[in-house]
């Protein structure tokens, strides 16, 4: 399994990424820290099984980011994770194709089963 970390924030990545590997050490795991360097990775490979995506970051802003992801990767589904985590910016994420949106405030094991979830095709 292969997913794709998007965001500016060296720390939360570096959390995601020990989150992730502590419950499945076999999932291989892409970061980029800025949206065309994560753009570019998406290009790149196409057998990508999720992108977690970050709302805001260097590069692109909300729904633009959002969308330009999912025309690049297709049914790959694209996961919003995001500090600011409003009623509006959540409808806004699931109307542009997010197959969930995760709040970066969710503990470990939270964090973990959402992301299984989005992975069995529901949503978060």
């Amino acid at each position: 399994m292969k997913i794709l970390i998007a965001d500016d924030h060296v720390l939360f990545r570096e959390g995601l990424k020990l989150i992730i590997k502590h419950f499945d050490a076999a999932i291989e795991l892409i970061e980029e820290d800025t949206f065309e360097e994560a753009a570019q990775a998406a290009d790149a490979m196409p057998d990508l099984d999720m992108v977690l995506l970050d709302l805001k970051m260097p590069g692109v802003m909300g729904r633009d980011g959002l969308v330009d992801m999912r025309r690049r990767v297709g049914e790959t589904p694209v996961v919003i994770v995001s500090g600011a985590y409003s009623r509006p910016d959540i409808a806004e994420a699931f109307r542009c194709g997010a197959a969930g949106f995760i709040p970066k405030t969710l503990g470990s094991r939270a964090m973990y089963s959402a992301i299984n979830l989005i992975l069995s095709g529901e949503r978060y």
